[in-house]
């Protein structure tokens, strides 16, 4: 059997006791019984190391001989020279820019979720109120505006009519019908003599804006007795003047009146 070269042969035990020199003979003799030859590259190991020796030159004993082989050094094991550790070479990583970075890292955008149908109720019901709001102040700004042309401020309106107070068709009474802050009065100008003026105290207004409500005057008969009367048209109601004695007087609460007729 043919041995490695640089692996050493154990011979059996002999009684004569070898001396070093013989030792040293028997290892140069194997060396030239087995000639070196040059291993093949596919089955040579790698980086094999022969046959160690001793510090003073001489091989180790059997049962002393270190095997071992070099392992090739990895690629980031740090090497110590003389001049201290030299550390792997590495590929150095480029970093991005601070800019770039922060595109990278910035978080996607949420998607927005569209709102329950409740909502656009609620916003239209809203905008319904406000426009009835806006509506009602319109509307009473414009019937404001008309009073004013119309009756003036304080409220005032005039009419003239027969009643039987010393008028007639050519000479008719004139009534004037005023609202002072909220107070009735009506003053009439019998047979549009200013001489023969009575001025009669109605109703008090007590609602919100009383000053602006306007009053107007219709005369007619409520009670059957041929005589015109005088009824006051008031903001939410009327007052009823009964003729009487060549005057006016206020309507009084055991009298059946009929308004269902035309009055002028």
């Amino acid at each position: 059997m043919r041995m490695q070269p640089g692996v050493p042969r154990h011979f059996p035990k002999s009684s004569v006791q070898a001396s070093p020199d013989t030792e040293e003979a028997l290892y140069d003799d194997r060396d030239e019984a087995f000639p070196a030859t040059q291993v093949p590259k596919s089955a040579r190991r790698y980086a094999e190391v022969g046959i160690p020796r001793r510090p003073d030159g001489h091989p180790y004993s059997e049962g002393q001989y270190p095997t071992y082989t070099e392992v090739p050094p990895r690629a980031t094991r740090i090497r110590v020279t003389a001049h201290g550790p030299v550390l792997p070479h590495l590929p150095i990583r480029q970093e991005e820019p601070l800019q770039a970075q922060s595109q990278s890292m910035a978080l996607p955008a949420p998607q927005q979720q569209g709102l329950h149908w409740l909502v656009y109720v609620g916003f239209a019901m809203l905008l319904m109120l406000v426009g009835w709001i806006v509506m009602n102040a319109l509307l009473s700004w414009w019937q404001t505006q008309q009073d004013s042309w119309h009756y003036g401020y304080p409220r005032t309106s005039q009419t003239e009519a027969v009643v039987g107070h010393g008028d007639s068709v050519a000479h008719p009474s004139h009534f004037v019908a005023l609202n002072l802050h909220g107070q009735i009065a009506v003053i009439e100008i019998q047979g549009g003599d200013p001489a023969r003026t009575k001025i009669y105290t109605g109703p008090t207004i007590t609602s919100a804006n009383a000053d602006l409500a306007p009053v107007t005057l219709t005369f007619q008969d409520v009670n059957g007795d041929g005589k015109p009367d005088m009824i006051l048209h008031l903001e939410g109601g009327t007052s009823v003047w009964i003729n009487d004695n060549g005057q006016f007087r206020q309507q009084r609460p055991d009298e059946q009146v009929n308004q269902e007729g035309g009055g002028r």
